[in-house]
């Protein structure tokens, strides 16, 4: 992967060692290197009650002299991983809340509509998706939509928002765009994800 998207002047946060600890299962984040930023340090935090192997990436950097940090994710999926899922996405809530910097935090979620409504911070934050569709815009809504991506063979329709980008309220302005790449088949008749 690293030989593949260097010469496009990407870069991922992995370390050596965290493709042998964590593999086959790991989170990753990529940065351009021609961008304008500086100060790139990404730090791997485990959860520490995950039966998944779930983690973060904790990437924080300048841009345009402010320091941000996006925290990566991939929590607890599955039914059966609602209370540690709950644990995570507080936990994640609770760390760019109390930042002294602009943060966010993105990433494949797993997380139910009604799990993000009974968090306790989550009026304490801004919801990107929410901003740029508003809560009733089904057209944008779904990351994960069984009815119109057949990959897997799902029979049942399911229909949820599994990836969302959360900021706290230090990140000033508007979000101008929140959308899904990848919901075209590709040349072989799968979608990407």
């Amino acid at each position: 992967l690293r030989s593949f998207l260097r010469p496009f002047g990407y870069v991922d946060t992995l370390q050596e060692n965290d493709y042998k600890l964590r593999f086959p299962y790991f989170t990753m984040a990529l940065f351009n290197e021609r961008k304008n930023y500086t100060n790139l340090t990404a730090q791997r935090c485990p959860f520490p009650n995950s039966v998944m192997d779930r983690d973060f990436i904790k990437i924080s950097f300048e841009y345009d002299q402010r320091k941000i940090e996006i925290f990566n994710t991939h929590t607890e999926s599955c039914k059966n991983g609602d209370k540690e899922r709950k644990w995570q996405f507080h936990a994640l809530l609770d760390l760019i809340v109390n930042s002294e910097n602009m943060a966010v935090v993105a990433g494949d979620l797993n997380l139910r509509d009604s799990e993000a409504k009974k968090e306790k911070l989550i009026n304490e934050v801004r919801d990107a998706w929410a901003e740029c569709h508003g809560k009733f815009d089904l057209t944008h809504k779904y990351t994960w939509d069984t009815v119109s991506n057949h990959n897997l063979n799902i029979k049942s329709k399911i229909r949820m928002r599994m990836d969302r980008v959360y900021l706290n309220k230090k990140v000033r302005g508007k979000v101008h765009e929140f959308s899904l790449l990848g919901k075209e088949k590709m040349l072989e008749g799968y979608y990407p994800s």
